[in-house]
């Protein structure tokens, strides 16, 4: 299976690997890429390229090579920390000043307030 993996920004061309025999990654792993230096990168999105086939053919179309969409994955891990969760456990993103749309839309909590680690 011969596998490309992209920076999902930019659209560079990390590595193409044509013997890949390995699980293909799933989106929100971390890949390790050893290109000169080990780089850490998060999987956000994963793409199947098949071959070109004539329009009237709709079965047995092969595939090409799979595409992995990745984004650093320290830029990643730095925006997910940074998220501010509620008392009703959802984050504030999810909340507008009068109601929160966690939990379907059902979420009883009318308004954010920041939930405080305490630590012992």
């Amino acid at each position: 299976m011969t596998v490309k993996i992209v920076d999902h920004i930019t659209g560079q061309e990390l590595l193409l690997e044509h013997e890949w025999h390995e699980q293909i990654p799933h989106v929100g792993d971390i890949l390790e890429l050893h290109c000169g230096k080990p780089e850490r990168w998060k999987v956000t999105e994963v793409d199947w390229v098949f071959m070109d086939t004539p329009p009237e053919k709709h079965e047995d179309v092969p595939v090409q090579y799979a595409l992995v969409k990745v984004s650093p994955a320290d830029e990643v891990e730095h925006k997910e920390k940074k998220q501010r969760i509620c008392l009703c456990g959802h984050p504030e993103d999810w909340h507008s000043a009068w109601r929160c749309i966690g939990a379907a839309g059902t979420c009883p909590c009318k308004g954010f307030k920041e939930k405080k680690e305490i630590s012992i």
